[in-house]
């Protein structure tokens, strides 16, 4: 069966929204002058104590310092410390390199907060507004950044213990075909794995690990550091990291 098509149009659909460029430029330029026409909308007075007032809220020295830039720098400290012959994806060396790019961090800023000659520095807070620069702030966009990126590498760590419990499982269908479907073991309730993770990243930053890679000479492949958690978690850890990697 034949199907006609016809497409009608309104009358005037498109002239009554064509737009007079010529029109517009006109109305910005002054007769004669070619130069934009500034209306008193367009014009801002502001007095000699009024613009004192402005200066004297702009910072002599911005810092590109931020939650964001502390962030960046962390992964980037941690990715630095790998060694060379050393399987970057087991857990032990991944929490030794983090805390070690955590304590050049921290020695960093407390180091450079202790030169009394130092310039004030300032930065864009969370709310936008311009507040000094301080040794506390800077510690605690630092613990944040290492924090964020513990709770990350726990709920990777709990993906790859889920995909563990995966097992081939042969079902029968029609025709006696043969078809493999994988079934998950879930012998943990959701979020323990992840949870025993995020607390031994968190305690490997103690002091007394700090103190230990202070005074340690060895490299960080020969370094086991005191973590929060049961010599049964620690070996799962292990060896769920050890069975990414393979």
């Amino acid at each position: 069966m034949p199907v006609n098509i016809t497409e009608g149009h309104f009358p005037c659909q498109y002239k009554k929204y064509i737009a007079s460029m010529d029109r517009a430029g006109q109305k910005l330029k002054q007769p004669g002058k070619g130069s934009p026409v500034l209306s008193r909308k367009d014009i801002l007075d502001i007095s000699k104590s009024g613009r004192n007032a402005c200066e004297s809220k702009i910072p002599e020295k911005l810092s590109p310092v931020s939650s964001f830039s502390v962030m960046d720098n962390f992964e980037k400290q941690v990715s630095a410390r790998k060694e060379k012959g050393v399987k970057s994806n087991t857990f032990e060396c991944h929490v030794n390199q983090m805390v070690s790019a955590y304590k050049q961090m921290r020695d960093d800023i407390e180091d450079k907060y202790a030169d009394s000659g130092r310039e004030k520095q300032y930065y864009i807070a969370g709310d936008g507004s311009i507040q000094e620069l301080t040794q506390e702030e800077e510690l605690e966009m630092l613990d944040k950044a290492y924090e964020n990126h513990s709770k990350f590498m726990a709920a990777s760590t709990e993906i790859w213990s889920n995909l563990q419990g995966f097992k081939p499982q042969i079902i029968y269908g029609s025709g006696d075909i043969k078809t493999e479907q994988p079934v998950l073991e879930d012998n943990n309730r959701k979020g323990w794995i992840k949870a025993q993770a995020f607390q031994a990243f968190m305690s490997a930053i103690d002091n007394r690990n700090i103190e230990f890679l202070s005074e340690s000479k060895e490299s960080l492949k020969n370094t086991r550091l005191d973590l929060a958690v049961p010599a049964d978690i620690r070996s799962r850890l292990n060896y769920i990291w050890d069975w990414q990697g393979r």
